[in-house]
């Protein structure tokens, strides 16, 4: 029989990862998708706007070069305002 070794080695912790994708409409700004895996395919004219990391960063209250309403990661148009466009 072979032996246990007396300090085994310790369990990693489950690193949970952020959904990448924080996606806005350009036209009635929904936020329904921040916090998304993939990109819906019934949205258009989806482009990346900036990085997670960029999106994630504090505003700070006196600072007029961003915005707290400039959290998306992509920006395009979703289902409703293409119809409305129509």
């Amino acid at each position: 029989m072979m032996k246990r070794p007396s300090n085994p080695k310790p369990k990693r912790a489950a690193v949970k990862r952020r959904p990448p994708i924080r996606l806005a409409c350009v036209s009635c700004d929904r936020d329904d998708y921040d916090g998304v895996w993939r990109l819906p395919k019934d949205w258009t004219g989806i482009q990346k706007w900036q990085t997670l990391s960029e999106s994630m960063k504090e505003v700070a209250e006196r600072d007029s070069s961003r915005s707290v309403f400039d959290w998306p990661t992509h920006m395009g148009y979703c289902p409703e305002c293409q119809q409305a466009d129509s």
